[in-house]
């Protein structure tokens, strides 16, 4: 579970509670999709995802990860990994 703050430059060191939900990581380092190299990627329940590049800007993907979106992992080659409740895991990649 990861808790997801976007903080305005300039208001740094503002506390959102909840440390034990933040989340650390899934920066995308592999090649398959080029647009994502270096964002960090998160989703909701629903299966909706979104990534944040290196401008901080919210992009909502043209993708939906079947059943419950529960987490994602990295791959030994850097290429993300969506994982669900029910349905398994998937492999991004350009649609």
């Amino acid at each position: 579970m990861e808790e997801i703050d976007r903080i305005p430059n300039g208001n740094s060191g503002q506390n959102v509670g909840w440390n034990w939900i933040e989340g650390t990581f899934v920066r995308v380092r592999g090649a398959t999709i080029a647009g994502l190299a270096g964002a960090y990627v998160f989703g909701d329940i629903t299966g909706a995802l979104f990534a944040i590049g290196a401008g901080d800007e919210t992009v909502r993907l043209p993708a939906r990860v079947p059943g419950v979106l529960t987490g994602f992992g990295l791959g030994p080659d850097g290429e993300l990994w969506a994982l669900t409740l029910d349905k398994g895991a998937f492999l991004l990649v350009p649609g």
